[in-house]
């Protein structure tokens, strides 16, 4: 296809097919990340995409593949992605192709790491994100599960000892979900989401904990725990005004911290459940005075 007229996204992707792997934040905006085809399979090269240009995103792209999906580019100028065509049915390179795996180890200073690797054997699959290859190498996936008595490796097992962050997020059609973030990824890890307002609501002694409250978050106030790419990629075509974003997330936030505040005040909750004083509500304020990021030209 061509896309001659959008020389910011030419270079990168010029008129190539495409696995759309993800959505999320850089410098502040968001960003599709794709990876391109290379003689019918994934290439293993990520290209990083631009949404917004002139400050919000086109809505021309409402109609998108999933995540794993192969679709093909759109560009106009000022560095939108306008929309993805899905391939037919038919076409050879259609279809959901495997995420990979993350490979878990120590460094030299005994800290957690997690490396993505590729799908080995480039697996095409039906549904979800990975093979049964795969999802059996996978050493973070069973992380979501630590609270379940799911099986963890050395270096998983050392993750989730760490304090870990429970956060609230909205996105810009106001759509919003509970999830979790280590000590040492609270920043980035609301980058990842791709998200229009967030709030940090509770800080737990281990990654055991923060699930354990997230699963509270989800029973009581049904915030689910995920989002899928495409439906975040929609959010951005059509964004609520600031305003309503704002008295969205702010009523979902004080209720989680409603929530958390109750459980830890109950008999003994507080100990047994290994909460600091984050959820109370001026310790959460203050802690969420930083750490919601506002993003220009939603609204």
């Amino acid at each position: 296809m061509d896309s001659s007229h959008a020389p910011s996204c030419s270079d990168a992707l010029p008129g190539e097919r495409f696995v759309w792997r993800d959505l999320a934040w850089r410098d502040r905006a968001p960003v599709a990340v794709v990876e391109p085809l290379r003689d019918g399979r994934p290439s293993g090269e990520r290209v990083t995409i631009p949404l917004l240009g002139d400050g919000r995103a086109s809505g021309a792209g409402a109609d998108v593949a999933r995540p794993g999906g192969t679709p093909t580019a759109e560009t106009r100028p000022g560095g939108h992605l306008l929309g993805a065509t899905p391939l037919p049915p038919e076409d050879p390179e259609a279809g959901l192709w495997c995420s990979g795996f993350a490979h878990a180890y120590l460094d030299e200073d005994g800290e957690p790491c997690f490396r993505g690797v590729d799908c080995p054997k480039a697996h095409r699959i039906e549904r979800g994100q990975q093979c049964p290859l795969c999802l059996h190498l996978d050493r973070f996936r069973p992380i979501h599960g630590a609270h379940r008595g799911a099986e963890l490796s050395e270096a998983a097992r050392a993750y989730v000892a760490r304090p870990h962050w429970l956060y609230v997020a909205t996105f810009p059609d106001g759509a919003s979900k509970v999830g979790t973030a280590h000590e040492r990824s609270k920043t980035s890890r609301l980058d990842q989401q791709a998200v229009a307002r967030a709030s940090y609501v509770a800080l737990a002694d281990d990654g055991v904990v923060v699930r354990r409250l997230e699963d509270a978050c989800t029973r009581e106030l049904t915030l689910p725990q995920a989002k899928r790419v495409a439906t975040k990629f929609r959010a951005w075509c059509a964004p609520l005004p600031s305003a309503e974003l704002d008295r969205i997330h702010d009523e979902l936030a004080g209720r989680a911290r409603g929530l958390l505040a109750e459980f830890a005040g109950s008999a003994g909750a507080a100990s047994s459940a290994g909460m600091t004083g984050a959820t109370d509500p001026a310790a959460a304020a203050e802690l969420t005075d930083g750490a919601d990021p506002e993003v220009e030209g939603v609204g």
